[in-house]
């Protein structure tokens, strides 16, 4: 794997490695953060986040997300190749989750603004697919803060990992012409 780095105003995107174990433990084993990405259920300790790392995480367009200021890691975010939301198996997916110390700070738009100029301008896709637990609010204002639309909600999905009740699935979209658009728009003149 091609090491990447993907550089904000603010965040270094980089790929996992082992040694980043002990910090994602300390983030991710907050049962709540795995609730909401997707049901996961927290590592109980910095060697089952190295198991994570090695056979989750260490993939092509996964990155850690880390602070420039400070070097701390404060989540992670990923381009998946084939999105579960559209039934065409070329579509990317967006994911991304942030460490309850670090949330309200921006990071995760910041993150994913930059997974989309990734999407749109190296990985040449059309369309891109982000969702959300109708649960969490907090991700919900990430999405239509980066400029996706809402495409559909999937009802009835069932999860043990959230208190073992069905919940809905709200899914998000975004165009190339929907990214060039606001991208234009928010270039200084």
């Amino acid at each position: 794997m091609t090491e990447r780095i993907i550089e904000t105003e603010r965040l270094l995107l980089s790929h996992w490695s082992e040694s980043d174990a002990e910090e994602e433990y300390l983030l991710a084993r907050d049962p709540f953060i795995g609730k909401m990405c997707g049901g996961w259920t927290p590592p109980e300790s910095a060697g089952e986040a190295r198991e994570t790392i090695k056979n989750v995480l260490m993939k092509e367009e996964c990155y850690k997300i880390t602070r420039k200021s400070d070097g701390k890691l404060v989540g992670c975010c990923e381009i998946m190749r084939s999105s579960r939301f559209s039934p065409n198996p070329l579509d990317p997916e967006i994911g991304y989750w942030i460490g309850r110390p670090f949330w309200g700070n921006g990071y995760a738009p910041e993150a994913v603004r930059a997974l989309l100029a990734r999407v749109f301008t190296d990985l040449d896709a059309d369309i891109v697919y982000a969702g959300c637990y109708d649960i969490n609010s907090q991700s919900k204002r990430v999405i239509e803060k980066c400029g996706f639309s809402y495409h559909h909600t999937n009802e009835n999905l069932f999860s043990e990992n959230l208190n073992s009740r069905n919940y809905r699935d709200l899914v998000y979209v975004m165009t190339y012409r929907d990214w060039e658009s606001r991208t234009n728009e928010n270039r200084p003149l």
